[in-house]
């Protein structure tokens, strides 16, 4: 999602690495939050179908140097079963257990 300069300019003067927590209010449209400040944006169809077949409409967000808000939509590991085992190891490490997977922007 790309910002303009004043919303840029606004969210770097509140922290170096402007970052936080969205949540999808209607299709369509989000509310990107981060402390002493919010704003809505749209975003594309294909990542809203695709945000809403997760069952998980809310995840983090960065603001790029670019400018560039990319959404995070943490999901479960790649390697659980739909009983959630895991395929790697017999006893599911501590670590993957508080790891969430798939940590790649929904919306470059």
């Amino acid at each position: 999602m790309k910002t303009d300069e004043d919303l840029n300019d606004a969210l770097r003067q509140r922290v170096k690495y402007p970052h936080g927590s969205w949540v999808m209010k209607e299709k369509g449209k989000i509310l990107v939050q981060m402390p002493g400040y919010s704003f809505t944006g749209n975003i594309p169809e294909a990542q809203t179908e695709y945000i809403m077949e997760t069952g998980r409409p809310w995840g983090y967000w960065v603001l790029s140097k670019q400018g560039q808000i990319a959404l995070y939509n943490p999901t479960p590991c790649v390697h659980l079963s739909e009983e959630g085992l895991c395929g790697i190891y017999e006893i599911r490490p501590r670590a993957c257990k508080m790891y969430s997977c798939r940590r790649h922007p929904i919306v470059p």
